[in-house]
């Protein structure tokens, strides 16, 4: 059976209510899309799941609603599309709020490439080695990234002697946080 006649069958089947094959093609490209939208879209994980399954709840609708009847492309592909537009909204809407600490602390994660099943580990370390950088650079960071401060506000909040040692200060607290969660990432991986 060629490509197109599978996904045309998986349509059918669909429709008339065979959830298993649902079941299975929501179990099957899980864990793909979850990871390609963290990753390209830096999104947290729990919101990257939740955009799962309101694709797959939108994929659903399109069949019943006959909106989709004919797949050309993976089933995969067209989550992925839908994916696409949620997480337009999804990023629309983080520009109208406080950043989210797990978007801040993705910036700094070991490889930049989380997948499902280390992200949260990863993510537990990163805000672990954050609280133990030091108050100075915890506060330059928190006031940086998750309150948006600029940096002449950093410098007059914690009293610097200038824009150019903050701007110094900060550069190095990043620097050591990526450090500290790399080498930190490196030895739970070597006793896994």
């Amino acid at each position: 059976m060629d490509t197109a006649n599978t996904y045309s069958v998986i349509i059918q089947k669909i429709r008339s209510g065979d959830m298993a094959v649902l079941d299975e093609l929501f179990t099957d490209n899980r864990n793909a899309f979850i990871s390609q939208v963290v990753k390209q879209h830096q999104c947290p994980m729990e919101e990257a799941k939740d955009m799962y399954a309101v694709a797959v709840t939108i994929l659903y609708d399109n069949i019943m609603s006959e909106k989709l009847t004919v797949l050309t492309v993976k089933p995969l592909s067209y989550l992925l599309g839908i994916g696409q537009n949620l997480v337009k909204a999804w990023a629309r809407k983080q520009k109208d709020s406080p950043v989210h600490l797990e978007k801040v602390l993705l910036h700094h994660m070991a490889d930049g490439a989380a997948l499902p099943d280390t992200y949260e580990q990863k993510l537990q370390l990163v805000i672990q080695t954050l609280e133990a950088l030091g108050s100075a650079c915890k506060a330059i960071l928190e006031l940086f990234y998750f309150e948006r401060r600029s940096i002449p506000e950093i410098t007059t909040l914690l009293d610097f002697a200038n824009v150019d040692t903050t701007k110094s200060r900060k550069y190095k607290c990043n620097q050591r946080l990526k450090k500290l969660v790399n080498d930190q990432w490196q030895k739970i991986n070597k006793y896994a």
